[in-house]
């Protein structure tokens, strides 16, 4: 029998041993976030007293288990004031704030990190972008699923996202919108490149972020400047079997004596003709050049910058692009045998050039951030068709547009400490004004519009919830020559009082314009959630509706161009469109696998495009012009509905080996039938192979690719020339390697697209009606930074 004294002593043991394990079996979840701009922060360091826990992921969690009470979480970062917690109260989460030291970050506006959208979009960073450094924009963000290029006779196209282009996608560069011609299949976006590091590719409506009407956005960040005094460079050739190559030249500096940090970027390229694999296609030769700076200044909780850039290209539109005779799916361009490379760009072709100059303003003022941005652009696109003996061009747009945007960021509002509110107030402002010289084709115009939207995040431990509204006012006055007006009074496109006269001029003689003004009311707004269901899965879902204006081409288009041979009306009683969309997406991370799938559905009321006029018996209507012999179409509105989904998946091998599968397929539908340019199923396989060495080189990639294109068989042969081409499957490969200098790290690679020459013709492209695409190609690329 154990003695009552020693009883007492066990039982005391016992208890004082339960109390410790309970003391020292607590699991905290710690979240760390940037305490200004509260986006979680991956790579922070987690010492418990003397004990190294590790580093936050990507989504800024760690999991600390059998934590004792009253011991010390010390959390660093580099950048960032340590900070100390107290295990208390037996605490389950925890949410750390990291604020910047004093004077070690420089911020410049437009290059805080953009808040993870609530919908579905896809990053090509500095690596993505360093591989197809000298192509132009669209064929670089034809690498994104989900993104497809549209073009016309040039070697320059534009981006389609889920179907949408153009004006249904808006492109920022460095936050400011870019405004141009954004219309027609031949108008590519005058946007360098080289200028960004980083294009985010946006693929769901976006009309509060991005204005209205948006049903998807790209958007180009600025290179950015060193945070501490330092000076970055960077190099990039590339030479084109093709003929041609292209430079560009990056630098970017913090000056340590003063709060000044500047950057500067130039690039320019030459390219011959294109080539299909049996012929040449004559005329296709283009080259391009961009300049741009950025000075930027702080001072105390505030921050100015002041930026330009320059792009100019001249671009050769395709001889072939021409309506002679009939065409069918057999058609190629006639005598292709015996053509050589040449660089000499002819009659047609187009210059284009692009001039931004912006100031932005931003200011720290208590528990809010202000920023203002004032930015003009000149867009001048001119357009030379086969005249004789006339040097000028035919066509010759001038679009000056100036742009106000302002917004509020309000802090963090905490409800609990797992639990806050942010979100931002912003006001928009537009003047633009274009001026047209030439054949008869679109009217000069004046617009404005003004924007107030607001957007509002609730912030969770597992998820968050965004909501968001945009009201615009937009109006346009078009300013139509009396002659061309009465020719709409006679095709009955116009009432003889549907447009107002202006009044007689000083000296008394009539006005030769007759102003027509259109204004429009619009409503964006969207509903958005993600949920972080474990460590590996994340679910996205957004509801969200928007508004889109017709614009002055759409309503008063009257004529033909050299890369666009149809002769084309407009509709002067257009209304505007209205899109709402539901997209839901699924991301799955874990060491070995990415997997990344989203689904989406649109319904567009009153969508706008343009179509074949069509006689009775169904044969298209053409017209007899001077110029040749055109097609009739004019723009109409349908309801249309689009549907579909992208999926990006990599699988990481041993030994230095990744598999990526990608695809996307979108559905088009509307009450005349299919909608036309709509991409065709495409998928795309890819397996990387790295190698490391302590030799003449420190790692060499070898990749290869196989790229798979179904036939578009939803189309509507009332609404089309020709039935849509075949499907395809090319290869495309490359070999990359780097070497680490004393101070630099040196790039090279060389790689090949359509190595198999495979003869095919894109469905989204005009050259299709006429021409193959392109053939193979091989580049080769050298870079230093």
């Amino acid at each position: 029998m154990i003695p009552g004294g020693v009883r007492l002593l066990l039982v005391i043991l016992l208890f004082a041993a339960r109390a410790s394990y309970a003391e020292c079996s607590i699991t905290i979840d710690v979240h760390v976030v940037d305490k200004m701009t509260h986006q979680p922060m991956p790579g922070a360091f987690i010492v418990v007293n003397n004990n190294e826990f590790g580093e936050t992921d990507d989504s800024g969690h760690l999991l600390l288990k059998q934590v004792c009470e009253d011991s010390i979480i010390h959390v660093t970062a580099d950048g960032y004031q340590a900070q100390h917690h107290k295990v208390e109260n037996l605490s389950r989460t925890l949410e750390i704030e990291l604020d910047h030291i004093e004077g070690d970050i420089f911020e410049i506006v437009g290059e805080a990190i953009t808040p993870e959208r609530m919908t579905s979009e896809f990053i090509l960073g500095e690596e993505a972008l360093r591989l197809h450094r000298g192509k132009p924009l669209a064929d670089i963000l034809e690498t994104a699923p989900g993104v497809t290029k549209l073009s016309a006779g040039t070697g320059f196209g534009k981006p389609m996202v889920r179907g949408a282009y153009g004006r249904r996608l808006p492109m920022f560069v460095d936050g400011v919108p870019h405004r141009n011609q954004n219309w027609g299949l031949d108008h590519a976006p005058e946007i360098d490149p080289s200028q960004s590091n980083n294009i985010a590719v946006v693929r769901s409506n976006a009309g509060v972020e991005f204005g209205a009407g948006a049903m998807g956005a790209i958007s180009l960040s600025s290179l950015l400047i060193p945070v501490e005094p330092a000076t970055k460079m960077a190099f990039y050739s590339s030479l084109s079997s093709n003929g041609g190559g292209n430079l560009a030249v990056q630098i970017a500096k913090r000056e340590s004596k003063v709060p000044i940090g500047w950057a500067l970027w130039a690039s320019g390229g030459v390219l011959g003709d294109n080539h299909t694999p049996d012929y040449r296609l004559t005329n296709t030769a283009s080259n391009n050049l961009g300049v741009g700076g950025i000075l930027a200044y702080r001072f105390q909780k505030s921050e100015i910058r002041l930026s330009y850039s320059h792009y100019r290209a001249k671009l050769g539109v395709c001889n072939c692009l021409r309506l002679d005779s009939p065409i069918t799916a057999e058609t190629t361009p006639a005598n292709p045998q015996g053509r050589s490379l040449s660089f000499e760009i002819k009659r047609p072709h187009q210059n284009a050039s692009h001039d931004k100059l912006s100031t932005k303003y931003e200011s720290k003022m208590g528990a809010a951030t202000l920023r203002s941005i004032y930015a003009f652009q000149f867009n001048h696109r001119r357009e030379f068709d086969t005249v004789r003996k006339i040097t000028i061009p035919q066509f010759d747009f001038q679009l000056d547009t100036h742009d106000w945007i302002t917004q509020v960021q309000h802090d963090p509002i905490h409800i609990s400490n797992h639990l806050h509110v942010t979100g931002l107030f912003g006001l928009d402002f537009m003047v633009q004004r274009q001026r047209y010289n030439g054949l008869t084709l679109v009217p000069d115009y004046n617009a404005l519009s003004t924007s107030l939207y607001l957007s509002e995040r609730l912030v969770g431990h597992h998820g968050a919830l965004e909501a968001g509204v945009r009201v615009t006012t937009t109006s346009r006055d078009a300013m139509i020559e009396d002659r061309d007006f009465d020719r709409m009074v006679r095709d009955e496109q116009f009432e003889t009082d549907d447009c107002s006269k202006p009044l007689p001029m000083q000296n008394g003689s009539p006005a030769e314009q007759t102003t027509c003004s259109r204004k429009f009311q619009l409503l964006s707004s969207h509903l958005g959630g993600r949920w972080q269901v474990n460590e590996s899965v994340t679910l996205k879902g957004n509801l969200a509706y928007t508004q889109r204006a017709p614009d002055v081409d759409e309503l008063y288009l009257n004529g033909t161009s050299p890369s666009f041979p149809v002769l084309a009306l407009g509709e002067p009683f257009l209304k505007s469109e209205k899109s709402a969309s539901f997209t839901l997406g699924a991301t799955f991370r874990n060491r070995h696998i990415t997997l990344e799938a989203s689904a989406f559905a649109n319904r567009v009321d009153d969508y706008v495009g343009l179509y074949p006029v069509l006689k009775p018996n169904g044969d298209p209507v053409f017209d007899v012009l001077i110029r040749g012999t055109f097609p009739r179409f004019a723009t109409r509105s349908t309801d249309a509905t689009l549907i579909g989904g992208e999926f990006n998946g990599q699988w990481r091998l041993p030994n230095q080996l990744d598999l990526t599968l990608s695809g996307s397929v979108v559905r088009g539908t509307s009450t005349i039938g299919f909608l036309p340019f709509v991409p065709p199923p495409r998928g795309r396989v890819t397996i990387d192979k790295t190698f490391h060495f302590d030799s003449v080189i420190d790692t060499l990639r070898l990749n290869v690719g196989i790229n798979g294109v179904l036939s578009q068989t939803r189309t509507n042969n009332q609404i089309d020339l020709l039935p849509p081409p075949q499907g395809y499957v090319t290869l495309d490969s490359s070999v990359s390697a780097t070497r680490q200098l004393s101070k630099r790290t040196l790039l090279m690679s060389i790689s090949g697209s359509n190595l198999t020459n495979t003869k095919y013709r894109d469905y989204t492209s005009l050259l299709r009606y006429f021409a193959d695409n392109q053939g193979w190609q091989l580049f080769l690329r050298v870079g230093l930074i």
